[in-house]
């Protein structure tokens, strides 16, 4: 039964999902059109229900990023927002640094590259580091020569989130939630959507659905050549009694066949590769002897698990995994088909893409 408060309401904007791009853009849009009636459809029953607030809660430098790209740029300038935006709205988040960490000599060539990668995207502060620094940072790690990187930390993710409602509220936007999508129409006079509960009418759609944005353009009659495949994380917590073992942020180095995270496909080339990570989300031994390259004084007892993370992965047809952002665009919608990592980090700045692509796709 359609609600009578909501049935015949138009909105200026609908957007489909609450993670931290969707209300990031709502909350963009609020800046750019103070006047603008904005809803925000989420099916769940908070904020960062998914990937926003299933994940690590770092906070990326942008080192690994190719110089130049969407990737880099909008890391770069949405960390600088999310740490202002953080200090002003009073949430958690800790600038405390990271160190990635070579452990053997072969490793040192791609340290070095990494290094040269960071100084060509500008990232504040990065210097490398011999052991004897790397002691002083991180006293039981183990490691021939590493990259600190000042400018990482960790943020509550799901508190910017609320704080962003919060936001969007306090102007002429709403946020509801428990509001599955069910069905999308266009006419000449706008766009309705339809879930279990009601039925939305706007003058535009922006689909920021993370997991399921290809479900969602589906029904807004959008072919793409896209398909989500949501990817599971698995994670380990330090005991109170072992929290010395680490200070700050500590990582190895990337994988020799994707040392910048870039595009790869699945394919049988690779089955070593996933068999290793399978077995290491399943067997805390492997986890654990893993991490001892790292960490070598870390023991089982050390750890317990963690809420497991999830993570989008947008597969083309051909197999490979798409790296990069992907929009679909029509006349009155605009659909988010791919906001990989560091999408978190990235938000606020995603949210100013997504209001210029409104500006110049819609005409406003």
């Amino acid at each position: 039964m359609k609600s009578t408060t909501e049935k015949d309401h138009h909105y200026d904007y609908i957007i489909v999902g609450a993670g931290i791009v969707g209300l990031s853009t709502a909350y963009k849009l609020t800046l750019s059109f103070p006047e603008a009636r904005i809803i925000v459809l989420e099916k769940e029953q908070h904020v960062a229900a998914h990937q926003t607030g299933k994940n690590s809660g770092v906070i990326h430098s942008g080192i690994y990023y190719k110089p130049g790209s969407y990737k880099a740029k909008n890391c770069i300038d949405g960390r600088h927002q999310l740490v202002k935006f953080c200090e002003e709205n009073d949430v958690a988040i800790d600038v405390c640094g990271k160190v990635i960490v070579a452990t053997q000599e072969e490793e040192l060539e791609r340290l070095d590259a990494i290094y040269q990668r960071g100084l060509e995207n500008e990232i504040e502060g990065i210097a490398k580091i011999d052991v004897k620094e790397l002691a002083e940072l991180e006293p039981h790690v183990k490691g021939i020569s590493a990259i600190k990187v000042p400018c990482a930390g960790i943020v509550d993710f799901s508190g910017v989130c609320e704080k962003l409602k919060k936001l969007i509220e306090a102007k002429n936007g709403k946020v509801l939630f428990g509001e599955e999508v069910r069905g999308i129409k266009q006419n000449a006079d706008g766009i309705t959507v339809s879930t279990l509960k009601n039925s939305f009418k706007a003058s535009y759609l922006i689909n920021c659905a993370g997991l399921h944005c290809d479900r969602i353009a589906k029904l807004a009659g959008i072919e793409s050549p896209i398909q989500i495949v949501p990817f599971k994380g698995e994670y380990y917590e330090l005991e109170h009694d072992a929290e010395y073992l680490v200070k700050n942020l500590v990582y190895p180095l990337p994988h020799k066949d994707f040392p910048f995270l870039g595009f790869w496909k699945l394919s049988a080339k690779h089955w070593r590769m996933g068999l290793d990570e399978y077995h290491r989300s399943f067997s805390k031994k492997a986890f654990v002897r893993g991490l001892q390259k790292l960490i070598p004084s870390v023991r089982e007892e050390h750890l317990k698990p963690a809420p497991a993370g999830v993570r989008a992965m947008a597969l083309l047809r051909n197999g490979e995994i798409l790296d990069d952002f992907h929009f679909e665009i029509t006349d009155r919608q605009i659909h988010v088909l791919n906001a990989p990592s560091p999408a978190a980090t990235a938000g606020l700045a995603i949210g100013d893409e997504i209001v210029q692509k409104v500006i110049s796709s819609f005409k406003l």
